[in-house]
């Protein structure tokens, strides 16, 4: 039981310590290109309620999505009201999460293996540096680490609970920034050679059908969460094509390449 208190102690001064590391002048730092593009799509967006995705070149619309809750709790209704500390406190939030995710791996790890993992997670330079920048890249590390640990509970136990899980994250990650294609393409050809190795390694026999039905509902899943975010709540059906359409058209600015 003291091994327990000790434990959730430890996990306190873990966050504390992650807390101020991304908070401590927040607002310091002069705002970057990319934050500031960010910026002027929250202010569309607050300020008419609307959002369209641009295909072309701009990013899925899950960041806009979690800032413009946290504007509104901050009584920031316009483009003169939006502070800094309230555009980067939407992605500190991103962050914050991020360091609590070995929870998840606990019986797999070990409480003290997931408490060092925090604590490395929590003190990250390159973590803390991002999770103080608005852009999109901290939640799509977040919804990557929850989609990882769904992905692994959906391979060993195949129902239909994990199957929604796992397609809820990749459907965050996909609302999120369209390089979520990268991770999903890596797991899938990590996941086939996970189930051959226990096939003709172990002489594992599994119902592979029931592999294959439960992955179809994940990507219904990933898909329907990822259009509810793209066609801003289904005001803009044609939306979700051009979310896979980005894919064929998006184009980068000088600097990008």
């Amino acid at each position: 039981m003291q091994r327990a208190y000790l434990n959730w102690i430890s996990w306190g001064v873990v966050m504390t310590l992650a807390i101020w590391l991304r908070m401590d002048g927040l607002s310091d730092r002069p705002i970057h290109a990319d934050e500031a593009t960010g910026a002027r799509i929250l202010a569309e967006r607050i300020e008419s309620n609307e959002y369209e995705f641009d295909p072309n070149h701009f990013h899925g619309p899950f960041l806009s999505f979690i800032a413009q809750s946290v504007a509104k709790i901050r009584g920031e209704d316009d483009w003169s009201d939006l502070s800094v500390n309230t555009l980067r406190f939407s992605v500190v939030l991103a962050g914050l999460l991020t360091v609590l995710t070995p929870l998840l791996w606990r019986k797999e790890m070990g409480p003290l293996s997931a408490l060092m993992a925090g604590a490395l997670l929590a003190t990250s330079p390159l973590l803390v540096y991002y999770n103080r920048m608005f852009i999109h890249e901290s939640w799509l590390v977040l919804f990557g680490l929850l989609s990882f640990y769904a992905i692994y509970r959906l391979l060993v136990r195949p129902n239909v609970y994990n199957s929604v899980l796992a397609g809820l994250f990749v459907g965050l990650m996909f609302a999120t920034k369209e390089t979520f294609a990268i991770s999903i393409i890596s797991w899938s050809l990590a996941s086939i050679v996970y189930l051959l190795s226990r096939y003709y390694i172990d002489g594992s026999k599994f119902d592979l059908k029931r592999y294959f039905r439960t992955v179809a509902i994940g990507a219904i899943v990933s898909i329907f969460v990822g259009a509810v975010f793209f066609t801003n709540w289904f005001k803009q059906p044609t939306a979700i094509f051009d979310a896979f359409r980005t894919f064929f058209v998006y184009e980068t600015t000088p600097g990008h390449e």
